[in-house]
This record gives C-alpha cells, sequence and structure tokens, in this order.
C-alpha cells in the first residue's frame, strides 16, 4: 500500500490540479481501507472540482461508507441512482450502504 500511495501522491505533485489524482488516491484508501482521513479530503476535493462527475462521487460515497458514514454515503449513492436509474451497480451499492458492515467487500460489477 505505501508504495502505491506514495508514487500517486508524486503524480499529484506533478499535477496539482488534478481531480483525477485526488480520486485516485481516494479510491486507493477506501479500497484498501487505509488512510481514510485523507481519502475523505482528496475524494471532496476531486468533486469539488468536477461536481458531474459521476465517478468522483461514486468514489467519495464509498469513502464515506468505509469511515463509517453510512447517512452521507446513502444520500450520495441516492442522487447517483437516481441520476442512473439502469445502473445496476449503483443499486447494489446503495443497498450495501443501507445495510452493510463498512468492511463488506465491493460488489461485483460484471455486466454493468
Amino acid at each position: 500500500f505505501g508504495r502505491v500511495w506514495a508514487a500517486h501522491k508524486m503524480v499529484l505533485t506533478d499535477f496539482p490540479a488534478s481531480p483525477s489524482s485526488r480520486n485516485a488516491l481516494a479510491s486507493l484508501g477506501a479500497h484498501c481501507r487505509r488512510e481514510l482521513d485523507a481519502a475523505r479530503t482528496y475524494a471532496r476535493e476531486a468533486v469539488a472540482a468536477d461536481p458531474k462527475s459521476a465517478g468522483y462521487r461514486e468514489t467519495l460515497a464509498e469513502v464515506y461508507f468505509r469511515r463509517g458514514e453510512r447517512a452521507d454515503a446513502v444520500k450520495l449513492m441516492e442522487v447517483l441512482s437516481a441520476e442512473y436509474p439502469r445502473s445496476r451497480l449503483y443499486r447494489r451499492q446503495l443497498a450495501r450502504y443501507r445495510t452493510a458492515d463498512p468492511a463488506s467487500p465491493l460488489p461485483e460489477t460484471e455486466g454493468d
């Protein structure tokens, strides 16, 4: 984790205005359940830079969920599910955020 985290931070140093670099750090932190405070900051910055990006908002929702901020995760995923009603992934994520343990695995994405 440490080497990959450091490599992503180097990219952010080289491209400080990059929301995708911030999103990559946030996603790494969320999926590894590490550096969650920093991941939330990076995810919020990515969303602030590009508020319409579904991917950035999805990452922020996952960070919220992993941090145990269930209400924030559910609220954000409800918005995404409404915007993308055909997304099975968003529906599964919404159900997961409502009931699952924050350490639960990501849902399968095949077919989405």
